[in-house]
């Protein structure tokens, strides 16, 4: 999965950094909490946000992600969707606009900002700088390449409308994603709770991409 992809759901990739991954049988022990009144394509739905800026190179349209437990069964909190760890992300529908060309994009950056609903926790990454001495400065600051593929690469580089099901055959990659597990007792005291992130890619001193997560400035939940 590309980090531009990746990086439409910063949110999900803010606590794991701080509470380590565990093995799949440790984290097997934990049962989903059965929450109830979860439709699938209705509940579990996160809206992701272009920032509407005409400057910027590349743009984030109509993108909808759908949240499934690592079984495949669709996660809700209280009927909202809810970031399951370990879990999955389905990217469902959206497309990426490219207004001009981007040269040497190889060398863009994505810097994010994620933020707890929490007095503790709070920010963990503001503009691609970590808050937390816990959280290491390359998980708030990565470069794209290579990890973006050469193929998503062009795209992305190319003025054109690209639709998620185009990328997926054509740049191969996938539009699941797959969340890591965490130990129980950090997911317990530092994950749980309302998460809210953005992405922004930076070429030199340009932003030439910026999309929030979830889309109307509220919260997601993330266990």
């Amino acid at each position: 999965m590309s980090l531009l992809i990746i990086a439409l759901v910063a949110f999900a990739y803010a606590a794991p950094p701080i509470a380590p991954e565990v093995p799949e049988e440790e984290e097997a022990v934990a049962k989903p909490l059965n929450l109830g009144g979860c439709k699938d394509g209705v509940n579990n739905v996160i809206k992701v946000a272009d920032i509407n800026d005409p400057n910027l190179a590349i743009h984030a349209k109509d993108v909808v992600i759908h949240t499934y437990f690592n079984d495949g069964t669709p996660s809700c909190y209280w009927g909202r969707a809810y970031v399951s760890l370990p879990g999955k992300l389905k990217i469902v529908k959206g497309s990426v606009v490219v207004d001009k060309e981007v040269k040497d994009l190889k060398k863009a950056v994505a810097k994010m900002t994620v933020r707890k609903n929490s007095w503790f926790i709070g920010t963990v990454c503001y503009d691609g700088v970590s808050q937390k001495y816990q959280v290491p400065g390359n998980v708030c600051s990565r470069n794209i390449y290579p990890d973006i593929g050469d193929d998503f690469l062009k795209m992305l580089s190319t003025p054109g409308t690209y639709n998620f099901e185009e990328i997926t055959k054509k740049a191969k990659v996938s539009n699941v994603i797959s969340l890591p597990s965490v130990s129980s007792s950090l997911k317990t005291f530092v994950v749980n709770g309302d998460w809210q992130g953005q992405i922004a890619l930076v070429l030199g001193k340009q932003k030439i991409a910026h999309v929030k997560v979830p889309s109307n400035g509220d919260w997601v939940y993330v266990y």
